[in-house]
């Protein structure tokens, strides 16, 4: 992929002038330089696009599975979420008084007494 890679596609997107060609030509404005961003499509779309014809409807988003996004970073406890939050809460009611941290172990200790987790 090159550098004219993206104002070739830009071209093809104004004469086409379709729905398809819209949504690539909104993907492909948040890209300022598409090889280091590794962009990729499926063969079979490269094709269709370039040649103008339609989206296979494999790839149509009606026909698509579910897919699952992979949240990112480390998963909650909810558990020790809300316990959490009270702590929080306290920062904000006491905002002139100085709380140790020894002091937030404890309240949290207390917060969560009727689980199994720990207090951080």
């Amino acid at each position: 992929m090159t550098i004219d890679t993206k104002d070739t596609i830009l071209k093809i997107c104004s004469e086409r002038n379709d729905e398809w060609s819209g949504t690539m030509r909104a993907r492909l404005m948040n890209v300022h330089d598409l090889p280091a961003a590794a962009a990729v499509y499926h063969q079979t779309c490269n094709v269709n696009f370039y040649t103008k014809r339609q989206l296979p409807q494999v790839y149509e988003a009606d026909e698509l599975p579910a897919v699952k996004k992979r949240k990112v970073g480390r998963p909650q406890n909810e558990e020790k979420n809300q316990p959490f939050i009270k702590l929080t809460w306290i920062f904000e009611e006491n905002d002139d008084e100085q709380i140790t941290v020894s002091d937030l172990v404890e309240k949290m200790k207390e917060y969560l007494s009727n689980t199994e987790s720990e207090a951080y």
